[in-house]
């Protein structure tokens, strides 16, 4: 286990950001989803409830926070902080503050960096960081400051062959 290094989430992800700061006009109907911290669900992005918004609000939250697929979404505000869900999508969509964008870099698996994230030491370090009284938060400089457990490239593979095993005998026991 050596060549485990505790690592902040600044230094292995190429983007750490959140959606926007101003809550647009928003829908049942418009030209691209608009994700909140409520389609962030135990099980992964959940669209059954999507809100949609125009074109131009979205190229301009999209020019700031333009997420790709197997980015990590990561709720920072109110009483679900520390959910966490992988981008499964290979579409454009918009997202609000509540939702952190975590891009890993090269030395980080995106699904590595999401089981990283649910393990408890980790989201209780992350949690006890969060600021505010009405509604708590973690600010994007407190994300960047997050630590997680970083295995070797190699292993994360492996780390994460085995989750997903174990989820699964899981899910046929239940």
């Amino acid at each position: 286990m050596s060549a485990w290094k505790t690592v902040r989430l600044g230094e292995v992800c190429e983007k750490i950001t959140d959606g926007t700061h101003h809550s647009p006009a928003n829908g049942p109907i418009g030209d691209f989803m608009y994700v909140t911290a409520k389609n962030i669900k135990p099980w992964g992005l959940d669209l059954n409830d999507i809100s949609y918004i125009d074109a131009k609000t979205h190229r301009e939250i999209y020019s700031r926070c333009d997420v790709r697929r197997n980015d990590v979404l990561y709720i920072k505000d109110g009483a679900t902080t520390g959910r966490v869900a992988l981008n499964t999508l290979d579409k454009e969509f918009s997202l609000l503050s509540s939702v952190g964008v975590l891009r890993p870099g090269p030395s980080l698996r995106p699904k590595y960096l999401l089981y990283a994230l649910q393990v408890p030491a980790v989201l209780d370090r992350m949690l006890g960081d969060m600021a505010g009284v009405a509604i708590t938060r973690l600010t994007i400089k407190k994300l960047k400051d997050s630590e997680i457990p970083l295995a070797p490239i190699e292993l994360q593979d492996g780390i994460v062959a085995e989750t997903e095993k174990q989820s699964s005998r899981h899910a046929e026991a239940v």
